[in-house]
This record gives structure tokens, sequence and C-alpha cells, in this order.
């Protein structure tokens, strides 16, 4: 099964700061995402962005691929960037599930 990130939101409440590029803890925000993700052992992490987008700057992962949204279109835009096979996980960049509980909801 693969694993799709949305991050590619305009943050127009935070001043158009990129939030899953935040440090969090002492690392960006996607990067709990992503550990997350990758503890369901998906084929691959489809981690969708916005051009001009830090966040491929500070993750990345061999089993990480990233797709761009080029308008923010809203989240069913953001979807069909990455998504190519059923069933997928959905994930928000900008999130911190704790106690690593995922495989329970997959």
């Amino acid at each position: 099964m693969d694993v799709i990130i949305l991050s590619a939101g305009e943050s127009s409440r935070l001043g158009f700061v990129e939030k899953s590029s935040l440090k969090v803890g002492g690392k960006p925000l996607i990067s709990y995402s992503l550990e997350n993700a990758l503890s369901i052992d998906p084929e691959i992490v489809k981690i969708v962005v916005k051009p001009n987008s830090h966040i491929p700057s500070v993750v990345e992962h061999r089993k990480s691929q990233f797709f761009i949204q080029a308008k923010p279109w809203g989240t069913m835009d953001a979807i069909e960037q990455a998504v190519d096979s059923f069933p997928f996980f959905l994930m928000l960049g900008d999130e911190i599930l704790l106690g690593q509980r995922i495989g329970k909801m997959v």
C-alpha cells in the first residue's frame, strides 16, 4: 500500500510559511508524518508539495517521492497529483500522531 502525505497548503494563517517545514522538537514537522508512514512499511511514500517548496530539502527517504500540486485547488486535487493505485493511506504533513499506532488504522 502507498502512503500519500499532503503538504501543499498555502499556510495563509501562518503568513505563508510552510507549516510542514517548521521545526518541532528539533526536526521538521513533516518528518513525524514520514516516520509514521514508514512504520507501516509502504511500497512508497508520496509527498505532495506546492511549487518551489522547501520540503524536499528538509526531508528525504529512499521510499519517498515528491509530487507538485501546481495550483492550490484543494485537497482532492492534491490527492489526484499522487494517486495511481488503490488502496492508499492518506496523511497530512502538518500533524503529529504520537505512539505510532498508525498500523492499527490501516
